[in-house]
């Protein structure tokens, strides 16, 4: 999984960086910096668990995000089959000025639908 933050800047203005602002107490999860790309470093043995970080994006001029991304990692029991995405990979645009609560993008899988927002 990842996040992704743009700039509109050019050159070194424009490269965002990463951070890990909080959700990672027990040091589960490493967030490249470049990427954004967020991995699991250990196995999360409990189950029925969920975990709540807090990334900040950063650009190549040190003005740091208005707002930070939530991203919520459930982890479910090896028994229980996981959901199947209809897509791979899913990604939103929403303009900074939209209202709270809009519905920014549907992610399908198994058959429901989960709203994100904004």
């Amino acid at each position: 999984m990842a996040v992704a933050a743009t700039d509109k800047d050019s050159g070194k203005y424009g490269q965002i960086m990463y951070s890990l602002v909080s959700g990672n107490d027990y040091g589960l999860f490493r967030l490249n910096r470049r990427t954004g790309e967020i991995t699991v470093v250990r196995p999360l043995t409990k189950t029925s668990q969920i975990y709540r970080l807090s990334i900040s994006a950063t650009d190549g001029s040190g003005l740091t995000s208005d707002r930070n991304a939530d991203v919520i990692v459930s982890v479910v029991d090896t028994k229980q089959k996981p959901a199947v995405f209809q897509q791979a990979r899913y990604s939103f645009s929403v303009d900074e000025d939209v209202p709270v609560n809009f519905i920014v993008g549907t992610v399908s899988a198994s058959g429901e639908h989960n709203f994100f927002h904004r």
